[in-house]
């Protein structure tokens, strides 16, 4: 949709967004929201929380905010799972990679914008600490056992396969270690001389041509939960005091032997003696803009939680966890924004962050 005026944004408003615990406004014409965002961005010293309804109307702010910002600071983006809850599939390696790599900047960020849907927000969290203290960073020259590299990346959660093509894979073939670390658009391949980083080189997957030489790279975990040994114990002793673990086909004994079954993702709690939401990630400066239907959206979605639980709590082969122990309730969620400095949408409030209108009907002859 066109503005029929020249945008001009109404900086008392950001003032107000800036400073004051909540502030309203109504819901803006086509991309004005955006550009709106994009000027608070400018100004903000500090990170901007935007909370969306959805996915796509997180991709359309996106695309429109980096259009308006021109990168003048970094968008980051938090993506829903994409699995239904309690579904017997795991999300895309490609969605977990955005996922872990999004995460573990948060803490550190001091300018930009968020973009989350309302869904993602609701999930808990592993713990910040554990994105810290699973991460690695290597370097021409690092001194390394190839054998030892290959035991932490699969104590990391990244798979042993004999050709590297998806995030979270690695080949090892003699000096030769291929690692598609998570949070990285491209895969390495590291050469091994003895027990020394001999170069470090991104390769294509598709050739697996080798391009351009860097000097180091950082791997992150490569799932949200720990699959070695203390996160394994973790969980063993959260099933056993929650579920019956006689069961030798039970998930129970899929994660003792060092497996991964799918939908495994539902089970965060087990593997992590305390989990953490994404309010915890945020720095102690950020600023929130919650757009609307929020509330309706949220409730729509525990309704689908509430639902898919009843579907599946009864099938005792596979016993899953309690809703509340995996998502967070609509009262928490909003209890929370009031913690924070924020701007809300009203659908029928008078008061816009920008001053734009629609552009009016327009009659074409078409001969």
């Amino acid at each position: 949709m066109l503005l029929s005026t020249k945008p001009k944004f109404d900086s008392s408003n950001l003032s107000k967004a800036h400073f004051c615990s909540a502030h309203f406004c109504s819901a803006q014409y086509g991309s004005s929201d955006a550009l709106a965002l994009a000027e608070i961005a400018k100004e903000q010293q500090g990170l901007l929380v935007i909370v969306v309804a959805d996915t796509p109307e997180a991709h359309r702010l996106k695309q429109e905010i980096q259009f308006f910002s021109k990168q003048d600071f970094n968008i980051l983006s938090l993506p829903d799972w994409e699995t239904l809850p309690y579904d017997l599939f795991s999300p895309h390696q490609d969605i977990v990679s955005n996922r872990l790599l999004t995460l573990y900047q948060l803490p550190g960020t001091t300018k930009g914008i968020l973009i989350v849907p309302i869904n993602t927000l609701i999930q808990r969290l592993a713990p910040s600490q554990y994105l810290q203290l699973h991460s690695l960073v290597l370097s021409n020259g690092d001194k390394l056992d190839p054998i030892q590299m290959r035991q932490k990346l699969t104590s990391a959660g990244y798979r042993n396969v004999e050709q590297v093509m998806e995030h979270g894979e690695f080949a090892m073939r003699g000096s030769l270690l291929d690692v598609f670390p998570m949070g990285c658009p491209t895969p390495f391949r590291i050469d091994f001389l003895d027990d020394e980083i001999d170069s470090i080189r991104t390769f294509n997957p598709d050739d697996q041509r080798t391009a351009e030489k860097v000097s180091d790279i950082q791997l992150l975990p490569a799932r949200e939960f720990p699959m070695d040994e203390s996160g394994i114990n973790c969980f063993r002793q959260n099933w056993r005091s929650d579920f019956d673990s006689s069961d030798k086909n039970s998930l129970y004994h899929q994660v003792s032997r060092g497996e991964t079954p799918a939908g495994i993702e539902y089970y965060l709690p087990f593997f992590h003696t305390q989990l953490e939401t994404l309010f915890d990630y945020l720095p102690k400066d950020s600023v929130f803009y919650l757009s609307s239907q929020l509330n309706e959206k949220a409730d729509l979605f525990w309704e689908e939680i509430n639902e898919r639980y009843e579907q599946r709590r009864y099938d005792l082969s596979r016993p899953i966890l309690e809703p509340k122990s995996i998502f967070l309730t609509v009262p928490e969620i909003f209890a929370a924004f009031k913690q924070w400095p924020r701007v809300e949408v009203k659908e029928k409030h008078k008061v816009s962050l920008i001053e734009a209108t629609a552009c009016p009907e327009i009659e074409v002859n078409h001969r």
